[in-house]
């Protein structure tokens, strides 16, 4: 099964309407070409007064995991000394 070609002039989309989608605009002047090759340096120095702040209950979501993990390992111990004795 083959299906038709569609030549790009008679495409649907492309239209008067539509200039962007005419045929011939997907080329671009040297100007333009050259200026998106070349690597923006805009970037700030980098501060510690320049981060912003750690919400509070991000730290209690930390401390809340540091507590479990510290009883799963208290756990972990009481069960490696029963095994062993």
């Amino acid at each position: 099964m083959s299906h038709p070609v569609v030549s790009p002039s008679s495409h649907p989309e492309r239209s008067a309407g539509h200039p962007e989608l005419s045929e011939g605009s997907h080329e671009r002047s040297v100007t333009e070409s050259d200026s998106s090759a070349q690597p923006q340096n805009d970037a700030k120095e980098f501060s510690i007064d320049d981060d912003p702040k750690i919400p509070w209950h991000f730290w209690i979501g930390v401390s809340l995991a540091g507590i479990y993990l510290g009883y799963r390992f208290v756990q972990m111990l009481i069960l490696a000394i029963r095994a062993i004795f």
